[in-house]
């Protein structure tokens, strides 16, 4: 009998560990079943003391970096090197042309002078383009400030806004390019001369050369609401002009030297020229102005078309491809 006894705890207790192992089993089994899920996975004890301990499994949370394709940086990468590589053929050429310059050749007949700037026309035409977009027409929002002294500054208050659109680049791309970076890289300025004919903004920004050399083309003269280039050589400051101005600052102006040197020409205005312009006109001053009647630049701001019939604020790409490569 005790023998018996013996035989059945015997088989209870084998019994009891094959349970054991079968929900071990089941246990592991439903654990790799559910690897790769996020949070912990937590198997509760069976009630015996003698069973399997508790376990924990975690799949670590790593947040990931959104990175650009292999493809997307490999691009990124070349558009990068063919824009410093283009400026830097740009600006060696733009030397070239600034040395012709100082000789005092009339550059608008002399042979050297036309191959040279041609091709710096040409470079700028494709920089322009790279760095901007190619777009059929380019504009800048000018944000100004009026001050007190304004006659109609408490019915109008300080804010006022021209938009000038850029000349087309077959005509004048030096020109235009250069006040597309005046405008990328604005510091500050304001209208602080106000004549008879022009209306004169000092310009503070990271262009602080004049141009190369007197761009000028006869298909976009000195009219009035054209935006030019002030002095000689020109630049960086600039003039609207508020009246038609082809023989003050056209071709043999200036001075008596060179009949065909002019003012460059970089835009027309297309917004402001009805009201903010004359605006402008009516500080209580004439010629140059005294600081608290010049009327503050506060802002400008590059826009290209938005291929809706509008036109929306440029993005500078370069700053985010280089962002975006690192």
């Amino acid at each position: 009998m005790e023998k018996d006894d013996k035989i059945r705890d015997q088989q209870e207790k084998t019994k009891k560990y094959g349970i054991l192992m079968v929900i071990g089993f089941v246990v592991v089994c439903g654990m790799h079943s559910m690897k790769g899920r996020q949070g912990a996975i937590v198997v509760p004890p069976p009630t015996d003391s003698t069973s399997i301990r508790r376990e924990t499994v975690e799949t670590p949370m790593i947040p990931e970096k959104p990175a650009a394709t292999a493809p997307a940086v490999r691009d990124l990468r070349a558009d990068l090197g063919a824009l410093e590589t283009l400026e830097r053929r740009v600006h060696l050429l733009d030397e070239e042309v600034r040395a012709i310059k100082k000789t005092g050749v009339i550059m608008e007949t002399d042979p050297t002078s036309l191959q040279k700037t041609g091709e710096l026309k040409d470079l700028t035409r494709n920089l322009l383009k790279l760095k901007y977009g190619d777009h059929p027409a380019y504009r800048v929002k000018v944000d100004l400030e009026f001050q007190p002294s304004i006659p109609d500054f408490a019915e109008k208050g300080p804010d006022g806004t021209i938009v000038i659109e850029m000349a087309p680049i077959e005509y004048q791309p030096v020109s235009v390019y250069n006040f597309l970076e005046i405008a990328r890289t604005w510091i500050r300025g304001s209208f602080h001369r106000n004549a008879g004919h022009v209306l004169q903004v000092m310009t503070v920004s990271g262009i602080t050369k004049h141009l190369p050399f007197q761009e000028y083309s006869k298909e976009f003269p000195h009219k009035k609401g054209t935006a030019g280039y002030c002095g000689r050589p020109s630049g960086p400051c600039w003039y609207v002009s508020i009246m038609d101005n082809t023989i003050n600052h056209g071709p043999g102006s200036q001075q008596q030297k060179n009949p065909y040197e002019a003012d460059a020409n970089f835009g027309t205005i297309v917004q402001g020229m009805e009201d903010v312009v004359p605006r402008i006109h009516t500080v209580p001053q004439k010629g140059w102005l005294d600081q608290q009647n010049q009327v503050k630049i506060i802002r400008k701001t590059v826009l290209i078309p938005d291929g809706q019939g509008g036109f929306k604020p440029w993005v500078d790409w370069t700053q985010d491809a280089k962002k975006a490569i690192q």
